[in-house]
């Protein structure tokens, strides 16, 4: 393929056969060429009328186009394409309070109840309608087991919650992680009602 007389694009497809065939399944080839300088132009064989002639014949033939009523207009010039601006989409309204939810999870556990999904969708809802927001998925954990051991399991949390978010079409930029250690504890561990409300995961929208 030939451009404007300057570039030239070629492609080639070579079918490998005999031994090689067992090696290879053939080749691409693409070529891209520039030409730095422009082809003499041919010369023309034939006679070349006389200047005045050409001249003459031109004056002619626009008088006749005057008097046949024939109007010949200049080259029209292309109007401007105009390009639609993108509505800006204004954010939508949402309910805050569906991030209030704690999802809560068992004793040294990290799958939460199946009974939180439909709270969990309605988040979903939210995030998808609003591609702009940020959440955090915080995770918590009680004091039962090593710092080391709880603090994988808040943080395993936060990630299966945003792993169900993502799952049902939340974008993963959407969703940050962060999990907490026993020593961060939504109420103090000194009863079993307590450690049972720091098992959780909460949520904090960031943008």
């Amino acid at each position: 393929m030939n451009i404007k007389e300057l570039f030239t694009v070629a492609y080639a497809y070579e079918l490998a056969t005999g031994d090689v065939d067992s090696f290879s399944s053939g080749s691409h080839e693409i070529m891209l060429g520039i030409k730095f300088c422009k082809d003499k132009p041919k010369e023309i064989e034939q006679e070349v009328a006389p200047e005045p002639v050409v001249e003459i014949a031109i004056e002619e033939i626009e008088e006749l186009k005057k008097e046949e009523g024939v109007i010949v207009d200049p080259d029209p010039i292309p109007e401007p394409v105009i390009v639609p601006e993108e509505k800006i989409k204004a954010p939508k309204d949402f309910d805050r309070n569906v991030f209030d939810l704690k999802v809560k999870f068992p004793l040294n556990d990290n799958q939460f109840s199946d009974s939180f999904e439909a709270s969990l969708d309605k988040i979903v809802k939210v995030i998808v309608e609003n591609p702009d927001l940020k959440v955090e998925v915080i995770g918590y954990s009680c004091d039962l087991g090593s710092d080391k051991t709880e603090g994988n399991i808040s943080k395993n949390r936060a990630i299966v919650v945003k792993a169900y978010l993502v799952q049902k079409g939340v974008n993963t930029n959407n969703i940050s992680t962060k999990g907490m250690s026993d020593s961060q504890q939504v109420v103090p561990n000194i009863s079993e009602i307590n450690r049972e409300q720091n098992s959780i995961v909460e949520f904090v929208i960031k943008k």
